[in-house]
């Protein structure tokens, strides 16, 4: 029988937190995985991950709450109403990075592609989101193009990235 197997190996590095209606209530629903997750097709029945719910392995339940998150604009997370924001805040970052490390871990191609969309629209009809770099709150920004990096390689993702992470050691101006 074949199952889904999850080969733990460091720490967890990877939340995928989405914000999901629920009895007319918002709920977060998270999901977990390490960096270094093995997720692969195992043929032997010898583990506990073996076989899951129809709709519920991992892999399944990671594409559907990146695909929510997908599903709304730039928000704040501060409750449970989905208030539009002023700028992409710090639990946004959270949750983008996870879904782009769950795309890389998941080798989902499709899935980066969109969340590097979601990028792309902060030079466009988002522009106004960008936060300023004056906190750590707004420099954590920087970890969505520096994984955009590492995931494709284009160096301009890099600078704006890398522009981020050196503003955090710069004195506030108050």
């Amino acid at each position: 029988m074949k199952g889904i197997r999850l080969v733990k190996s460091g720490i967890v590095s990877i939340c995928l937190l989405a914000v999901i209606p629920f009895q007319n209530e918002l709920k977060a629903a998270g999901l977990y995985f390490s960096e270094k997750v093995a997720i692969k097709q195992e043929m032997d029945g010898n583990n506990n991950f073996n076989t899951f719910p129809d709709g519920k392995s991992p892999v399944e339940v990671g594409k559907k709450i990146s695909n929510r998150y997908l599903e709304f604009p730039f928000r704040n997370f501060g409750g449970i109403q989905n208030i539009k924001t002023g700028e992409v805040t710090y639990p946004e970052v959270c949750t983008w990075l996870g879904a782009l490390r769950f795309a890389k871990t998941t080798r989902n191609k499709e899935l980066c592609e969109k969340l590097q969309v979601r990028y792309y629209s902060l030079f466009g009809k988002d522009k106004r989101l960008v936060p300023n770099p004056d906190h750590v709150d707004h420099t954590v920004f920087g970890a969505i193009p520096l994984e955009l990096f590492i995931q494709t390689g284009n160096p301009c993702f890099y600078h704006a990235g890398i522009y981020y992470a050196d503003k955090q050691w710069e004195m506030p101006e108050n």
